[in-house]
């Protein structure tokens, strides 16, 4: 359950802050963005609650870095039109986890889908986000 948890906060912190990749094409209309979370755990008897935050974005900053205590690492990521497509591998209490997620940019909008294995179950989590004005 440890992994769980310690999932969950990579997903978040890897939405609440942002490094630089270069996405000029991409559709996304800069300035501050209301991004909710929400995960599912199948087999899970009671959904998790969702989660929202807010977040500037601009097309040099739209993903996330890795929380570097959590010793998860962005592999194969990859632009494709408004499309970001990512690896990702995790270590934590000796433990290795690996997923995929995607995000898709639609100017003001944005959705994305993130699926963790933790070797012992699969972890879901769902993004969405809207535009709400400029940066703070």
């Amino acid at each position: 359950m440890k992994t769980v948890f310690a999932l969950l906060t990579t997903t978040l912190i890897l939405l609440c802050f942002s490094t630089s990749i270069f996405a000029s094409d991409i559709d996304l209309k800069e300035g501050m963005w209301e991004m909710t979370t929400t995960m599912e755990i199948p087999g899970m008897p009671h959904k998790m609650p969702g989660t929202s935050f807010t977040q500037c974005l601009t097309k040099k900053d739209i993903m996330p870095p890795v929380h570097q205590s959590d010793n998860c690492q962005i592999k194969d990521q990859k632009i494709s039109g408004n499309n970001v497509s990512y690896k990702i591998v995790c270590n934590h209490e000796g433990e290795t986890s690996s997923g995929t997620g995607t995000f898709s940019y639609d100017n003001d909008k944005m959705t994305g889908r993130m699926e963790v294995n933790t070797g012992d179950m699969n972890i879901i989590t769902s993004y969405s986000g809207q535009w709400i004005g400029p940066c703070r």
